[in-house]
């Protein structure tokens, strides 16, 4: 399977490409993981600037992924992935 998320930089820019399009790109555990993951290089390279998450095929995201999930979901969405823009955006 390929990654559930993809990662690429181009000089300032980071892109962040959820990889899913058989599911619409619904988030799941993975790829909120990896998104936080994401988000936390931004905030800590200094060279990065910008990022742009996009989604892979034809639909950017159909949303979260309502298959039955670990609970601790909901802990990386909100803690992890709005600590880090928080993070990031403190520096610009």
């Amino acid at each position: 399977m390929a990654d559930e998320v993809t990662i690429e930089e181009d000089g300032p820019l980071l892109f962040i490409g959820v990889n899913r399009p058989d599911a619409h790109n619904l988030w799941n555990l993975e790829v909120i993981r990896a998104v936080c993951r994401a988000c936390k290089r931004l905030a800590d390279a200094e060279h990065l600037r910008v990022g742009v998450i996009f989604g892979h095929g034809r639909h950017f995201t159909a949303g979260l992924d309502l298959a039955p999930q670990p609970l601790e979901v909901n802990y990386h969405f909100r803690s992890g992935l709005a600590t880090q823009s928080a993070v990031f955006f403190e520096r610009l």
